[in-house]
Formats: C-alpha cells, sequence, structure tokens
C-alpha cells in the first residue's frame, strides 16, 4: 500500500508539472474575465498544489509601461481635482456660474488688468514718441520760417532804405537829374580818403540820409539809425527801445519773429558823439542773416579789408575792425559808461588784447578813440558772446 500511495503522489507531481505558458496564452488568459479565469485555475491546478508560474518578461514589462502612462494621467486629474475649489465638485457649469459673486469676477480679472495696464503704458509712451518727434518738427518748421520771413521783412526794407538814398521812385527824397549826383557809397569813399566832408554834393546826400531816416522813424519810432558792411549780410535798420529784451524776438516791424531786429544797446545816447562805446546786438543766425556773418570776420581777409558803416540823424561814420574774441555775456565788453579816462584806455587795451588776431599796426587807442562793438551769441555755450570791436575812421558830419 505504502508503494501504491507513492506511485499515486509521484503520479500527481508530475501531473502538476505546467509548461511554459506563451506570451499569447499569458495575454489571452490575462484578458479573460475574473471569473472565468478562476474556474479554469481550478479544473487545471488541484487545491494541495498551487502551481507558481514562472515570471513572464514581456508581460511585466508591458504592465510597467502601461503603469508609466497612468501615471501622469493620474497626477493630472490630482492637480484638476486641487484647482477645484472643493464646494464645487459635483456641480454643473451652470450651478458654478450662478453662484458667482462680484469679488470673484473682479479677483478673477486681476492678470487681466495687470496686462491691461502694461499695454496702456506701451500706449502711452508711443503718443508720447509722437507728439515729442511732432513738437521737434513744429520748432524746426518754425525756425525755417522764421527766417524766412525775417528775409523777406529786411529785404523790403532795405530796398525801401536804397531807394530813398539813391532817390528813385517813391524814396522820401526824389532824384536828381545831374551827372555829378553821388551815391551813398561815393560819399563814404571819398570821406575815407581825405574828402571835404559835407561841401557841395555831400551836404546834399547827407539831407537825403536824414529824410530817409525820417521816413523809416514814421513806420517805426524806435529807428535809430543803419547799418552795413559791404560783402556780406549785414545791411538792417538799427532800432533802440528802453530794453535790451523786446527786439530779441521782435521784428523792426514790431511782429513777433525770433531772429528778432538789429538794436542798440538801451544805455546808447540819442546824440551819436557822446557814445564812446557804441554797442550793437543781433542774433547769430547759421544761414548768415543778422549777425550771422560777424564770424567771418574771424578770418584775416575779412578782419583787414572789411568796413562797418552806420548811418544815423547826426551822419555817416565809418569804423575799422582791430579786436575779435569770444567771450562771457557779462565779461564788462559791452560797457558804456566809464569812471575816467585811463579806466576808458584801459578798457581798450583789454579788449585789443583779448584779439583772436593782431590788431592793426596803425591803430591808435587813446582817448580819442570812439569804438563800435557788435554783439552775438555763439551757438555755443548760452553765456557766450562772439564780440567785434572797431574804430571810428571816419565820418560825415555836420
Amino acid at each position: 500500500m505504502s508503494s501504491g500511495k507513492k506511485k499515486k503522489k509521484n503520479g500527481n507531481k508530475k501531473n502538476n508539472v505546467q509548461k511554459r505558458p506563451s506570451p499569447e496564452s499569458a495575454k489571452k488568459t490575462a484578458a479573460l474575465p475574473e471569473e472565468e479565469s478562476s474556474l479554469r485555475a481550478e479544473k487545471e491546478i488541484p487545491e494541495e498544489t498551487p502551481a507558481i508560474a514562472a515570471p513572464d518578461p514581456v508581460a511585466e514589462e508591458t504592465v510597467a509601461e502601461e503603469t508609466i502612462e497612468a501615471e501622469p494621467a493620474r497626477e493630472e486629474t490630482a492637480a484638476e481635482d486641487a484647482s477645484v475649489d472643493p464646494e464645487n465638485r459635483g456641480k454643473t457649469l451652470g450651478e458654478t456660474l450662478r453662484e458667482l459673486k462680484a469679488d470673484d469676477i473682479r479677483d478673477g480679472g486681476a492678470e487681466v488688468r495687470r496686462r491691461s495696464r502694461g499695454g496702456i503704458v506701451s500706449l502711452i509712451a508711443f503718443i508720447l514718441c509722437i507728439a515729442v518727434s511732432a513738437y521737434a518738427m513744429f520748432l524746426l518748421a518754425r525756425n525755417l520760417y522764421a527766417k524766412y520771413k525775417g528775409q523777406q521783412i529786411y529785404d523790403e526794407i532795405a530796398g525801401a532804405f536804397d531807394d530813398g538814398m539813391n532817390g528813385n521812385g517813391s524814396g522820401p527824397v526824389k532824384a536828381r537829374t545831374s551827372p555829378s549826383t553821388m551815391t551813398l557809397s561815393d560819399i563814404i569813399k571819398s570821406n575815407s580818403e581825405g574828402g571835404t566832408g559835407l561841401e557841395g554834393e555831400h551836404s546834399e546826400e547827407l539831407s537825403r540820409l536824414r529824410a530817409t531816416l525820417t521816413s523809416l522813424k514814421k513806420g517805426n519810432p524806435d529807428t535809430y539809425g543803419w547799418i552795413k558792411v559791404e560783402g556780406t549780410k549785414i545791411d538792417y535798420p538799427v532800432v533802440k527801445r528802453g530794453d535790451n529784451d523786446y527786439y530779441l524776438d521782435h521784428a523792426y516791424t514790431g511782429e513777433y519773429l525770433p531772429v528778432g531786429a538789429i538794436f542798440a544797446d538801451y544805455r546808447t545816447s540819442d546824440t551819436f558823439s557822446d557814445n564812446l562805446n557804441l554797442v550793437i546786438y543781433g542774433h547769430n543766425v547759421n544761414t548768415g542773416s543778422m549777425f550771422g556773418s560777424l564770424k567771418d570776420f574771424l578770418n584775416k581777409d575779412y578782419f583787414y579789408n572789411k568796413k562797418i558803416h552806420v548811418y544815423t540823424m547826426d551822419g555817416i561814420f565809418t569804423y575799422r575792425p582791430f579786436s575779435i574774441h569770444e567771450t562771457a555775456f557779462d565779461s564788462g565788453f559791452i560797457s558804456t559808461r566809464f569812471d575816467s579816462w585811463d579806466g576808458y584806455v584801459e578798457f581798450l587795451n583789454q579788449m585789443a588784447a583779448e584779439s583772436k588776431l593782431k590788431v592793426p599796426d596803425d591803430v591808435t587807442l587813446d582817448e580819442n578813440t570812439r569804438i563800435l562793438t557788435l554783439s552775438t551769441c555763439t551757438n555755443g555755450a548760452a553765456d557766450n558772446r562772439l564780440a567785434l570791436h572797431a574804430v571810428l575812421e571816419s565820418s560825415v558830419t555836420d
């Protein structure tokens, strides 16, 4: 009996040894429902000897991949669940929207508001850039128009002055038919070469000058005289007022004009012979108009050869440059009153010492010297001025 039992048990063991399932059968087994898999297991495997199947590497790899793919999905679901208010879970979208409050909507738009503010700042910056560019264009256009307008005004006045002095057309004094009639330039040239002053023809030409200036004074009572430099654009009426501000931005006609007018210092005496230093101002316009031509006197050809002519009711006065230099506006170069003759001579020598060009050898600076100072800005530092000083060389007077 004992050997029969042993055979039986050995037979059972032999029957319990199973072949390793193929991957296809493993997949099929995994695909069966749980109950069907259970029944099949009960039929094939006795209860007393549970069968342990060898691990299938392919199946384990497949399960591992499915687990890895499932984990991100579970993480996304968990993140969505965490972002949902617990009170709103299980509610429909309509129910959630109906329960929203005004504060919830405002708080929810914080990011939108921040973006909106950023967009507004960018828009404002863009508008400011456009405004600045437009203003710059406006200033440029106004500057160009001012130069054009100023040229028109002063060309017309210069034409009237020349007509009056030459006795042509509608000038204050009619032209004479005598071939011996001398022009203003002839008078200046004759006097500079040692002419006899106002005798004969000269006296009549001086009368024309006075008649012309009187006509200009009717148009503008501030008319002081006229200044002219041959070979330059300096050919303008000179005005004088109770201050040195008005004609900085007003034309000879009185209208607003950024290039202003040529004007004498308010301290200038109406009696020409009383002025030791006649000071006249004008803007430095880059086209060379007004006193823009003064910088040409830094050239030796201008400095040593050009003469400056000033016409007033007292006569015709011709000046010769002796000093040109840059200086501060408050350096004293425009002084018109002096405590003593020694102080005046010291002033003359100081202006000569500051000159960028050598003072002509035949220029004498003493108590009898009378000078003209022309002042303009340098278009550099706001407080700097370009000053041209000239000595009175000759005159035509009564």
